[in-house]
């Protein structure tokens, strides 16, 4: 389950690099308020909508693979110079999660239940991308590399997607379906800075869950 290491870890984490946390912090907020106007705009399933998902979450990648770089490497550098090399490192992170996407919609394909198998296995490919340098100079492909991180852990693997980044989400979810009539707009815009700081905290945990599996390989 969820050791205390991580929550303390992630604490730890929050007071010693308060710069890069607020700017983060901000940086998904901002994108989080966006992303919640420009929803109630668009019609859902139209051709702009998608193309607009697309764009937040490659946008929002950005933010994801900084914060992962900083568990794994120099955390002295500038905010700017960070901000860059996530950039750089954008583009790999998203082919992973496409693999990753892939074997979610493969195992959906054979009937749901697989694709709690599948998805797992490769889960942690964008992970590894991102910092196999750090780690090895295995020249593994990342997606064997993350179903030989995993092997005969897949349960607990699963219990942290959910957990970390699945349920997070869940939990808003609802609030974007309900019809509040004139207090609508003020319930989305104000949950956001509540589901953006608790997206980001889930990361730090799933992080260190994830470096856990590394060193224990």
């Amino acid at each position: 389950m969820v050791k205390k290491e991580y929550l303390d870890n992630s604490l730890i984490y929050l007071k010693e690099n308060k710069t890069t946390v607020i700017y983060v912090y901000l940086y998904f907020l901002v994108l989080s308020l966006i992303n919640t106007k420009v929803t109630t705009i668009l019609e859902p399933g139209e051709n702009l909508a998608l193309l607009f998902a697309f764009l937040i979450e490659l946008v929002q990648m950005i933010g994801s693979v900084l914060i992962i770089r900083e568990f794994f490497y120099d955390r002295d550098k500038a905010l700017l110079s960070k901000f860059w090399q996530a950039i750089c490192d954008a583009p790999l992170f998203l082919f992973y999660n496409f693999v990753v996407a892939l074997n979610l919609l493969m195992g959906l394909v054979l009937f749901v239940l697989p694709a709690f198998y599948f998805t797992p296995r490769v889960y942690f490919a964008p992970y590894i991308s991102i910092v196999a340098g750090t780690i090895s100079d295995d020249d593994r492909s990342y997606v064997e590399w993350s179903k030989e991180i995993t092997k005969n852990k897949l349960r607990i693997v699963l219990l942290f997607i959910i957990l970390f980044h699945f349920l997070p989400l869940g939990i808003f979810a609802p609030f974007s379906w309900l019809e509040l009539g004139q207090y609508e707009d003020f319930v989305r815009y104000g949950i956001c800075p509540v589901e953006t700081f608790l997206s980001l905290f889930a990361e730090l945990i799933f992080i260190q869950f994830f470096k856990d599996l590394i060193n224990n390989n």
